[in-house]
């Protein structure tokens, strides 16, 4: 077994040779690699948002203020940011709130109707058709929901 020890003289390459060297520039010097750093800006972070968390902050809004029992409702769903690609979104309509709510089967049909909100689009607009219900006695309140198809 042997042990080798140099003693005195530089070492070939300088630890720090290659970090932070411009194309064709010189290389820093050993006060320049510790220099406190003067004059920074604030750093720009910027969030990737991911198509489920978009589809979870969506908006749907109907866009009619009443609609009478057999006709068509027309929703619009709205992304907090442009789609960064197709996003398939099924839109449910859904009891409402208040004192007369809409019955299931009775008012609407229980099922989700799919849309496409286009790449670079905020939103999309869909038309569903209401059930006709001739024993309707009193104004009925409805809700929808949105959820990613998946």
């Amino acid at each position: 077994m042997a042990l080798r020890v140099p003693f005195g003289g530089t070492s070939e390459r300088p630890p720090w040779e290659g970090l932070g060297v411009a194309a064709g520039g010189a290389p820093p010097t050993a006060s320049d690699l510790w220099r406190p750093t003067e004059y920074i800006g604030a750093i720009k972070v910027a969030k990737r948002q991911s198509v489920a968390s978009l589809v979870d902050n969506a908006e749907v809004r109907f866009l009619q203020n009443t609609v009478g029992s057999g006709e068509a409702v027309q929703l619009e769903v709205s992304l907090p940011v442009a789609a960064p690609e197709d996003i398939r979104v099924e839109v449910r309509l859904v009891p409402g709130s208040g004192e007369s709510p809409a019955v299931p089967g009775e008012d609407y049909v229980d099922e989700p109707i799919e849309m496409t909100i286009a790449k670079g689009a905020t939103s999309g607009r869909v038309s569903i058709r209401l059930l006709r219900n001739d024993d309707i006695q009193a104004n009925r309140s409805l809700g929808a929901t949105v959820s990613l198809v998946g």
